[in-house]
């Protein structure tokens, strides 16, 4: 989970989501699903795009995400921190 919780990631992303002008331009919205792999120390250790719907959103969200690196809390098992993948809805 992110470190601040769910409320203060939905606004760091809000506030450091840039719209994409081609999107602007044409009116567009939807929402990018963006996996993030959190390593044991807390570090995204890989990103990938499950479903985007614009190459310019998928890479805008991709960006904002890297910004909270270092910032996440790693899943646990037996008492013990583990990688932990997680799912991430941008919308746009």
């Amino acid at each position: 989970e992110y470190q601040y919780g769910i409320e203060k990631l939905k606004k760091f992303i809000q506030d450091n989501l840039k719209y994409p002008d081609s999107l602007k331009a044409n009116n567009l919205s939807g929402v990018v699903y963006v996996s993030l792999l959190i390593d044991i120390d807390g570090s995204i250790k890989q990103m990938n795009i499950l479903r985007g719907f614009n190459p310019e959103a998928d890479m805008e969200a991709l960006r904002v995400l890297r910004m909270t690196n270092k910032n996440w809390k790693p899943g646990e098992r037996n008492g013990k921190k583990v990688a932990t993948e997680i799912i991430i809805p941008v919308k746009f």
